[in-house]
């Protein structure tokens, strides 16, 4: 059996680097909308909110693709791919949030329903008619 050719080999380790280098980053997108379609539809069963905040806590392994949106100029078609699968704007509020270094509640639990304490409904005596003619 023969062995294939370097060059063979190197073209084929260059074209998966290639593929990965492509396919890592575009795959935000469509991951974020899946997550937050997952988490919401999942927060509602549960009766919560739940709003995904793209900035590494909930994705973490996409923290170097918040770094390129960050520090690159790959920022703006990133956002317009972020826009065709509608999460623009959790990804410009997320970048915002980094930049800042402010992370706001986007969340706040309401408070817990208490049970009201029964009444027992009135009698029938105490719903006096008046007299008809």
């Amino acid at each position: 059996m023969t062995q294939p050719p370097r060059r063979t080999i190197a073209k084929w380790a260059a074209t998966a680097i290639c593929c990965i280098g492509v396919a890592y980053p575009l795959s935000y997108a469509p991951i974020v909308r899946w997550e937050s379609e997952r988490q919401s539809s999942e927060a509602a069963r549960n009766g919560e909110f739940y709003w995904i905040t793209v900035d590494g806590t909930d994705l973490p392994a996409y923290k170097p693709i918040d770094w390129l949106i960050d520090n690159t100029p790959l920022d703006k078609p990133l956002f317009v791919w972020a826009q065709l699968w509608g999460v623009a704007f959790e990804f410009e509020a997320a970048s915002q949030t980094r930049q800042s270094g402010f992370v706001p509640i986007l969340s706040i639990d309401p408070p817990p329903i208490t049970k009201q304490p029964s009444t027992k409904p009135k009698s029938a005596a105490a719903y006096k008619l008046p007299p008809g003619d």
